[in-house]
């Protein structure tokens, strides 16, 4: 579980709790796109050891005002490591609730009342991740040359001087060789 910011000036939560190994779960407490960079942040945090992502915009709560994103992530993240599912809760002041559990002690879920809302949107995208730094091919890579290895990896993340020519293999063939 992470809370991150995107695009430099919102806060949201994304989660694999209780999401299928491949899937990433995103609680925005806004109506938004998401860019490459976004799902790149998303990918790179959660270390996923799968190819494809799927991800899951999640039907939080929306935030009332312009400002309360960084209180609406906290609140869904707290829920969520509290064994609740944000997606059928309404939080009430989120951001007073915080200031007081952090003044006073750990930081306990808001109080809210439960919702029915929608199901999650799976966003259209699937995005596939390589290397080691599980980002997408989005600079040189260079691929192992054993014949029954898929590995692709970027050459500024496995190579010193992020070049490389002539034959590779990946730590896994190596190993097996």
């Amino acid at each position: 579980m992470q809370i991150l910011n995107i695009s430099n000036n919102h806060w949201v939560t994304t989660s694999n709790i209780g999401a299928a190994p491949d899937t990433i779960n995103i609680y925005n407490s806004l109506t938004q796109k998401y860019s490459l960079d976004n799902m790149n942040l998303f990918t790179h945090f959660h270390r996923t050891t799968k190819d494809k992502i799927t991800f899951k915009v999640m039907n939080a709560q929306k935030q009332h005002n312009s400002y309360d994103c960084g209180p609406c992530a906290l609140a869904s993240t707290t829920s969520l490591l509290h064994g609740q599912d944000p997606t059928q809760l309404s939080f009430s002041d989120p951001r007073t609730h915080l200031l007081m559990s952090n003044k006073n002690g750990p930081i306990t879920p808001c109080p809210a009342k439960t919702e029915y809302r929608q199901p999650p949107v799976t966003v259209g995208v699937t995005k596939y991740v390589h290397c080691t730094c599980r980002l997408d091919a989005g600079s040189r890579m260079m691929g192992c040359n054993s014949i029954d290895c898929d590995e692709w990896v970027h050459n500024s993340c496995t190579f010193l001087n992020g070049e490389h020519s002539g034959d590779w293999l990946c730590d896994r063939c190596q190993t097996i060789c």
